[in-house]
């Protein structure tokens, strides 16, 4: 670029903040990609050449005028390239992508318990299971919190209908009152792993069984 006919001091101001400029694009060249970055460096780059054509018009406009009118340009354009960066910064620091669970661990997790005794209001296998205690530990035992009640976490997860079951998925039935009063976790194949008062210990049974089929109530998938 040419600086001939402006002050020293206009100078040394512009290519201070040009300076600094360039070496933050270097930076964000890399982050963002070439071609993107390449179309914001055109863009400042005109206003750069605009400018400073203008400024051979000294006789007329003066020096001091039109570098103020350069180093105005210069610096918004700069402010807006990081205001842009910096808002896609966070943009990506708000949505962190969770863990995903490993589904058959959290079966393995669940089928381990098979034999443990039921306890109503339990949640651990030294004190025994309800239904839903049983379900709160083994997603526990994963990073994942489930509500307390069956009743609430049928509203935990994304309704799925019967053919769209997958293993993990949780499974209803209406037993002691109406709505989802059991709940237990789908492990494949028609089947699903569950703590019954009925029996009184963690099992596996199968949907298509008369007792759970004419009880079945829907089913959730938790997100995971």
């Amino acid at each position: 670029m040419v600086l001939a006919g402006t002050t020293l001091g206009c100078q040394v101001t512009l290519l201070r903040v040009y300076s600094t400029f360039l070496r933050q694009l270097s930076v964000q060249r890399q982050r963002y990609g070439a071609a993107i970055m390449q179309n914001l460096i055109s863009c400042i780059m005109c206003t750069f050449e605009a400018d400073f054509k203008r400024s051979r018009r000294i006789e007329r406009i003066g020096v001091e005028w039109i570098m103020r009118k350069t180093l105005t340009n210069t610096v918004v354009a700069i402010l807006a390239l990081f205001c842009l960066m910096g808002c896609a910064g966070s943009k990506r620091q708000a949505e962190p992508i969770p863990p995903a669970c490993d589904m058959e661990r959290l079966l393995a997790t669940a089928r381990s318990q098979v034999g443990i005794p039921y306890r109503f209001g339990g949640l651990t296998p030294e004190s025994g299971f309800d239904c839903s205690g049983f379900t709160c530990w083994v997603y526990s035992r994963h990073g994942i919190e489930l509500p307390r009640r069956s009743i609430e976490q049928i509203r935990a997860g994304v309704p799925v209908s019967r053919e769209q079951l997958k293993p993990g998925d949780l499974v209803f039935f209406e037993i002691h009152r109406k709505g989802p009063s059991h709940v237990g976790i789908y492990t494949g194949n028609d089947v699903f792993v569950h703590c019954p008062s009925s029996g009184g210990r963690v099992r596996e049974d199968r949907l298509t069984d008369t007792y759970w089929r004419k009880r079945y109530r829907g089913a959730c998938r938790v997100r995971r």
